[in-house]
């Protein structure tokens, strides 16, 4: 049905766009469907038309400037961030995709100021509340992290990701029981949320559940069939079980996907 709605929706900026072919909106609006659906080289004609249409659609550069970052041309994603701050000083949401570039290319700082100039702009901004959040926890400030998602999760109860960021700060901090409790809240969100039940799979790990460890492990790499890390975690509960020859296939798996932790100990094993 959303698949369906995606379609009607396209073809309604279609018919717009045949009655007035300048009209910057329907371009713009018919990226973001593009975008959507995957078929980024649409998105970014629409978004470059919309902007050659409308050089001061602030809104069309902040959607260019988020397809550049998906497609790692962080460059060009900047100047569009840029471009929008320029056109609107209080666009909350250009700061938060800025920062968003900023955390991808590790200028922490630069991102810290970008969220914080976003949540000045809109204090109710549950994303960017999230977002530094996650910058706090790269910087092992897990107090302040864990404020940020506190504050995201009264902001917005039911966003998956933030649950399952907070159970990883419980985690690091040793709380296992409220970690485990975030990690249920985010898989009964999100019941395909791969890196949840990976990260649900550890901790069960660590408390020696290791049925319920490899349940999740199992659900994890059936929910993303190349997740590297998953393969790693449940091999290395196959060589503590004593399965060698089956923690062995999910090493190599995981080698073979490029985790190099996962080579080292496939070296060991096959010595």
């Amino acid at each position: 049905h959303i698949l369906g709605d995606y379609k009607k929706a396209l073809e309604d900026f279609n018919k717009a766009i045949t009655i007035n072919p300048n009209f910057a909106t329907a371009y713009n609006n018919r990226g973001l469907v593009y975008h959507i659906l995957g078929d980024y080289k649409k998105a970014l004609e629409d978004f470059n038309k919309a902007i050659a249409l409308d050089p001061n659609y602030a809104a069309a550069h902040i959607n260019r400037g988020v397809l550049y970052s998906i497609l790692g041309d962080y460059k060009k994603a900047l100047e569009d961030f840029n471009r929008a701050i320029d056109l609107d000083p209080n666009y909350a949401d250009a700061y938060n995709n800025r920062g968003l570039v900023y955390k991808k290319l590790d200028d922490h700082k630069k991102a810290l100021e970008d969220y914080n100039k976003a949540i000045a702009i809109n204090p109710n901004y549950a994303m960017a509340y999230y977002n530094r959040g996650l910058v706090y926890k790269s910087l092992g400030e897990y107090e302040k992290a864990l404020e940020d998602f506190n504050k995201a999760i009264t902001l917005n109860p039911n966003n998956a990701m933030v649950y399952n960021s907070r159970g990883l700060i419980y985690y690091n901090l040793g709380e296992y029981k409220k970690a485990l409790e975030d990690y249920h809240r985010a898989i009964a969100l999100n019941p395909n949320y791969a890196t949840a039940y990976n990260n649900r799979g550890v901790l069960y790990h660590d408390l020696g559940e290791y049925e319920k460890a490899m349940e999740d492990y199992n659900k994890a790499i059936d929910k993303w069939s190349d997740y590297a890390i998953a393969y790693y975690n449940r091999g290395l509960l196959h060589k503590k079980l004593g399965n060698s020859q089956r923690a062995i296939s999910d090493l190599r798996k995981a080698c073979l996907l490029e985790f190099k932790v996962a080579c080292e100990e496939l070296k060991k094993l096959t010595r």
